[in-house]
This record gives C-alpha cells, sequence and structure tokens, in this order.
C-alpha cells in the first residue's frame, strides 16, 4: 500500500471519524492545514486562476460592513474575501455537498485565517461590486512567498457566475464564529441557534393570529392566504410576535405570478423602481412576502432607512427567531422589508418549483416544497 505524507489526509482515518464531528474537525486541523499546504498549495508555474467566493454564507453581506466571522471585510482600502481555489493550485477540502455543520464552519473559518484563501480586490472597494457567496472571481498572485503568499482578485465584468452545487450551501445562515462550534460537546447547527422557533411554537402562535384581533388583520389575511400553504403560518407567527412587541405589520405582498414579477423587472430596468427583483424569487412560489412594520413611537420603517435603523427596530431578530432569512443581510441587493424562507427550501429548490410550475401551467403555491417547514 502507499504510504501517505506526513501531515496529508488518510482517508481510512477520515471515514472512521466521521461519526464524530469533535475529532472529524481536530483531526482536519491537525492533518490538512499545517505543514502539508506550505509545500503544496503554491504552483509556481501558475499566476491566474479561478477560485470561489465562500465569504458571505451566513449573512449574504460581503459589502464590508458586515459583523459576521465569514463575512468580506474591508482593509487598507481593498474588500478581502474569503476563496475556495478552482484552477492552478491545489485546493482544501471541498465545501461542496457538505451537510455536517461542524465541518463547513471549521473549514470556512480555517480557510478567513490561512493567507492561501484569502484575496483582496485589486481596485478600490468603492468603485465595486461586491461578489456573491458562491460566485466564481478570478484570482492572481502579487507574491507567492510559500508562507505568506499575497492573492488578488479582479473586478467582474458582467459575466460572473456562480459555482454549480453551491446554491444548496448559500440557503444555509447563521454560520457561528469558531469558538462556537462546539457547544455542550457538540457541534452546533447552521442557521438554527437554540432561540429558533419550533414547528410546535409557530403552529401555536398561528394559531393565536386566527383567534385574536390584530391591526390590519382583514388586508393582511387576504394577502396570507395567497402565501404557500406551507409558509402561511410563519407569516401569522411573524404578524403576532411583532405585535407582542408592540409593532404592527402591513403586508405589502407575499405569492407573485411570474407576469407580475417579470413588471417588476420591467420597473427596474426602466428606472422606476429602486430594488432590482430576481428573476428567480421566493415570491414566484410564495415562500416570501413584504411588508411595513409601525413601531410603538408610531414612526413607519421604510425601505430606505439604514440596515442599522432596521435592527435596533427589532423586527428583522424577531423574523429570524422563526428561522426566516431577512432581506435587509442580501448583499447586492438590500431589502430590509423582506422575509423569505431561504433557511430551509434551498434556492436550488426553489428554482425547481418554479420550474415544475410552469412546466405544469400552475401557480408556485400548488408545487409542495418537499422540505420539513
Amino acid at each position: 500500500m502507499p504510504k501517505h505524507k506526513k501531515n496529508a489526509l488518510n482517508p481510512a482515518i477520515m471515514r472512521s471519524l466521521q461519526s464524530d464531528p469533535v475529532a472529524y474537525t481536530s483531526h482536519l486541523l491537525e492533518r490538512s492545514y499545517e505543514s502539508s499546504i506550505l509545500d503544496q498549495m503554491v504552483d509556481q508555474d501558475v499566476t491566474e486562476f479561478d477560485a470561489i467566493c465562500v465569504s458571505g454564507i451566513n449573512s449574504e453581506d460581503n459589502t464590508g460592513a458586515g459583523a459576521s466571522e465569514h463575512a468580506a471585510k474591508i482593509q487598507a482600502g481593498s474588500l478581502k474575501i474569503i476563496i475556495m481555489p478552482k484552477t492552478g493550485v491545489r485546493k482544501p477540502p471541498e465545501l461542496k455537498g457538505l451537510t455536517d455543520p461542524s465541518v463547513v464552519n471549521f473549514r470556512i473559518s480555517i480557510m478567513s485565517t490561512n493567507p492561501h484563501y484569502v484575496a483582496y480586490s485589486d481596485y478600490p472597494f468603492a468603485s465595486m461590486q461586491s461578489p456573491q457567496f458562491g460566485q466564481i472571481v478570478k484570482c492572481y498572485y502579487a507574491s507567492k512567498d510559500p508562507d505568506n503568499p499575497i492573492i488578488y482578485f479582479k473586478k467582474d465584468e458582467g459575466t460572473a457566475m456562480i459555482e454549480p452545487g453551491y446554491e444548496t450551501l448559500g440557503a444555509l445562515e447563521g454560520v457561528p464564529a469558531a469558538s462556537q462550534f462546539f457547544e455542550n460537546g457538540r457541534a452546533s447547527l447552521l442557521g438554527q441557534p437554540s432561540s429558533t422557533s419550533s414547528n410546535a411554537d409557530i403552529a401555536a402562535l398561528a394559531k393565536r393570529f386566527d383567534n385574536e384581533n390584530s391591526t390590519y388583520k382583514k388586508a393582511n389575511s387576504k394577502k396570507i392566504s395567497q402565501a404557500h400553504p406551507e409558509f402561511q403560518s410563519y407569516i401569522k407567527a411573524f404578524i403576532i410576535k411583532c405585535k407582542d412587541a408592540k409593532i404592527k405589520i402591513s403586508l405589502n405582498s407575499t405569492h407573485r405570478s411570474r407576469a407580475s414579477q417579470d413588471r417588476l423587472i420591467a420597473e427596474y430596468n426602466a428606472g422606476t423602481r429602486k430594488i432590482k427583483p430576481a428573476s428567480k424569487s421566493y415570491h414566484l412560489v410564495g415562500l416570501a412576502f413584504d411588508f411595513n412594520p409601525l413601531l410603538p413611537s408610531g414612526n413607519w420603517v421604510s425601505s430606505k432607512k439604514s440596515k442599522q435603523t432596521w435592527i435596533n427596530s427589532g423586527v428583522p431578530a424577531i423574523g429570524e427567531s422563526l428561522g426566516l432569512r431577512w432581506g435587509g443581510h442580501f448583499s447586492t441587493n438590500y431589502d430590509p422589508i423582506h422575509f423569505d424562507l431561504g433557511k430551509k427550501v434551498s434556492k436550488t429548490r426553489m428554482g425547481q418549483m418554479i420550474a415544475e410550475a410552469n412546466k405544469k401551467n400552475v401557480e408556485g403555491t400548488q408545487i409542495p416544497t418537499g422540505q420539513e417547514v
């Protein structure tokens, strides 16, 4: 049998440790990211290579302002991102296809501290659009020092693509910092903090909405009835939790037909709409809602308000406590009046639902999510 190089990953050992997240990730740390990195990573014959941006997995905020451990950061006028090399260099252990939260958390955190997996924009941050999680970026070496290489990435000229298989990873939110990996002796769950409401909690809150009077209930009930049947209880729970915080919610939209979505895109292209609607949207399958909150102060919070103003209102925390994904974290399309079920129904699955609805010539709300929501 061939012998394994010191510090290289032994497949047999890796398989034996897969049932123990702590031992598994510790072994990765000891073997994959020690001295083997220094003599394997830098290919002296390669100058330019493709890489996948893996910053912003939990927040979709790569603007440099995100507080997340895994978001992009501004450093000396450039944007610093975490990258997964695709070509030209030896790759670290893959992220695509992973389902073990402890392994995903571990790999991105370790990559974020290793110069072989960090790249800087080669132009001023203010002049660029932030790359998205999963986006392929063009990188090149400014220095090939094997101990401390310097890597830059180029500005997207409108041809950026998302690496296949990263859509599912991109739907995972709430990746904790490295110090939070092992709470109470076990790996923490991606996007499922202990404060997240259970399905039973959501059902109980939804029942309260049905039984109690609330502001805008008639109008809100009409909008809720248009949403996906599997999502309606989430909207009701959100309104009731806001009610308990003395915040009144007025829904703007839930499900949108393809014709309605195309009209919004046309309005954006004509310059009459600020926020660009996605060609594939959770609204198209009724798994999203837009709203306006009226605070106890008597003030409405509009989509033009800053992210910090929204956070201070407490509304984002209420939605996220229900396992909802907040549009205020979107890196390329700030949309604070938006929540969707992207944490539980992946972007890939959402696209499949849209395709199936189009094929059957029905609304997306008639296609089951196929997930436990």
